[in-house]
């Protein structure tokens, strides 16, 4: 389902900085960048075909005759780089199995969002210099890395009751594996009018061992 349509662009910023020394070598870490993704619709032209889902075990009787629930969707639009869909989850849910467990526990007022999209904010990029003084002169190179960004609800901690509730907000962003900030926002304190428009600016910054600052800012438009 189609989440709010209140929430119509993403943008992530990463911010890498500062710089150390290790051996001969310097680094020198200096980088910005962002990227914009704008909202489509998730279901696309019905023409192109339907797809039927039945989730449920059994017939439910309906005016005294069985029937079996079932729903016909669209497909997905393909998304390009620049685009994002944005659909709606269970706050609470159950896991799947028989019977019992079919049908997930719906809390309506508390609409955690399905974000898909393409969360690659540079590809390749220079994000800083290293030095080596073994070298005279010193030799100058780039240090390349791929930035991206992320955002997601999910569920937290272990789960020891059959219920599953959306407790995090998580976001992250940086030069995947080496500097990487994350962000654990505890969505247990949010008021049901935040959960109604999480519009907004998060933010998340980390500081490695060598003093290099990782932030990364996600606003939700």
């Amino acid at each position: 389902m189609e989440h709010s349509p209140i929430y119509t662009e993403i943008t992530a910023e990463v911010d890498i900085s500062g710089s150390y020394t290790d051996g001969n070598i310097d680094y020198d870490y200096s980088y910005t960048g962002s990227k914009t993704w704008t909202r489509i619709p998730i279901v696309g032209d019905s023409t192109l075909g339907m797809t039927k889902i039945i989730n449920y075990p059994g017939l439910i009787p309906i005016n005294g005759v069985g029937e079996a629930p079932e729903a016909s969707v669209a497909q997905f639009v393909p998304r390009g780089s620049g685009e994002f869909i944005m659909g709606l989850r269970a706050a609470l849910d159950k896991p799947s199995g028989p019977f019992e467990d079919a049908a997930p526990m719906y809390v309506p007022q508390y609409p955690a969002a399905v974000f898909s999209f393409d969360n690659m904010i540079e590809a390749s990029a220079v994000i800083g210099t290293q030095t080596n003084n073994s070298f005279s002169p010193p030799v100058v190179s780039g240090i390349i890395e791929d930035i991206r960004a992320d955002i997601g609800f999910f569920f937290s901690g272990t789960i020891t009751d059959p219920r599953q509730i959306v407790d995090v907000l998580s976001i992250q962003g940086g030069s995947f594996p080496n500097f990487v900030a994350l962000l654990d926002e505890d969505l247990t304190v949010w008021s049901a009018a935040k959960w109604r428009d999480f519009r907004g600016t998060y933010t998340a910054t980390d500081v490695n061992a060598n003093g290099i600052t990782t932030t990364v800012t996600v606003t939700l438009a």
